[in-house]
């Protein structure tokens, strides 16, 4: 039996494709210095301080997402070499699998855009705001950064802290969602191995179909 993957995570596709990133381990102490260097000296600070050892990395990371800029910094700071060289070796090394890999793109963005607008709404009506406050109530994102930067909590946060309107909140939800479709795109079609499939192609249906039908007929 043959294992089929789905998600739009590119990250992960490539760790199940060429194994994980190398990269050293976590300095927890190295980790809470850099926090609180952002806390007091703000964001931008600890972006220049990648810029100055690792450019290639500081210009391919938003300078307000910390996780990632202290990822960098701590990599650099440990073993001497920058998270860009260590994303290099990565990246030379060959495929452990022989895959075919499907990727859903979109000639008209105007309809991507429509149809993740019309996803937000469908999640607020399956009642995110709730479950976002559920979650804030529980002290979720007091424990997890991570969590309180993921889409969709992140945008109504603000909302339930009476910082902003809800109509603001799910403006900047959609346009979030839209920002992060276009850098999955641009991921996904930098990647040789990636085998772009129209999702608004006249025939996209009928070739949903075919390769739904393909992928059954190896799982039984």
């Amino acid at each position: 039996r043959l294992p089929i993957l789905c998600g739009g995570t590119g990250l992960y596709l490539d760790a199940v494709l060429r194994g994980e990133p190398e990269s050293p381990g976590g300095d927890p102490a190295l980790r809470a210095e850099l926090q609180r260097i952002g806390e007091e000296r703000g964001a931008d600070a600890l972006h220049r301080m990648l810029q100055e050892v690792d450019p290639e990395s500081a210009a391919a990371i938003h300078p307000a997402n910390l996780r990632r800029v202290i990822r960098a910094l701590e990599i650099y700071r440990a073993t001497g070499i920058t998270k860009s060289e260590w994303d290099r070796r990565s990246k030379e090394a060959p495929p452990r699998y022989e895959a075919t890999v499907l990727g859903l793109c979109y000639r008209n963005r105007e309809l991507l855009y429509r149809r993740i607008e019309a996803r937000v709404d469908a999640m607020l009506e399956a009642g995110l705001v709730e479950e976002t406050k559920r979650l804030l109530e529980a002290g979720v994102f007091a424990a997890s950064r991570t969590a309180a930067a993921a889409i969709g909590y992140k945008e109504l946060l603000p909302y339930l802290a009476g910082e902003m309107s809800l109509e603001e909140a799910v403006a900047d939800l959609k346009t979030a969602t839209r920002r992060y479709a276009k850098r999955q795109i641009t991921w996904f079609s930098a990647k040789d191995y990636v085998t772009p499939l129209a999702a608004d192609d006249e025939n996209g249906p009928l070739k949903f179909e075919q390769i739904v039908n393909n992928a059954l007929a190896l799982i039984k």
